[in-house]
């Protein structure tokens, strides 16, 4: 009867007994269970070594886990971080009294790539749309206006011209 899911860190498993002879028929009975301790730790951007540093803040927050079973996730705040060592914090909750290891998880943040705006122009965009990108890309403000209404006139030439 030990709890099934980190869901229920803070539930209390309980057991009903009848008793037809007893004044109150019904009693709870609190089982004793395992606890579940989840251990979130964020490893900061100027970090030089992250397992160290998790480490340190396990033996800060978690120096005894009781025959717990234990849930690890580590976030790194940056992608230049040097990933953890996992066996050395296994080693180290099993050191410190956890009864199992359920997970240890590492996650690092990434950066986004910025969409090259040279790249706005394909073969999939209709003409009109394809001239007013590249002249917001290529053309003076002051000259985008004629150079649209050219660039049009040029391509309705030249598809009336191609239907004859």
């Amino acid at each position: 009867m030990d709890a099934s899911n980190f869901g229920e860190t803070d539930h209390d498993k309980i057991i009903v007994v009848i008793d037809q002879f007893a004044d109150n028929f019904f009693s709870n009975k609190t089982l004793p269970t395992r606890s579940l301790k989840k251990i979130s730790i964020i490893v900061p951007k100027d970090t030089e070594d992250s397992t160290q540093y998790v480490l340190d803040e396990l033996n800060k927050n978690y120096s005894s886990l009781d025959k717990s079973i234990v849930k690890v996730e580590v976030s790194l705040a940056s992608q230049d971080l040097k990933s953890v060592n996992k066996s050395q914090l296994e080693k180290y909750l099993v050191e410190h009294g956890a009864f199992s290891i359920a997970s240890i998880s590492e996650s690092k943040k990434v950066n986004l790539i910025k969409k090259d705006s040279n790249n706005l122009l394909d073969n999939k965009m209709d003409v009109t749309s394809a001239i007013k990108a590249y002249s917001e890309l290529y053309v003076e403000e002051k000259d985008r206006s004629s150079f649209i209404d050219l660039a049009v006139s040029i391509y309705n030439t030249y598809q009336s011209e191609n239907k004859e």
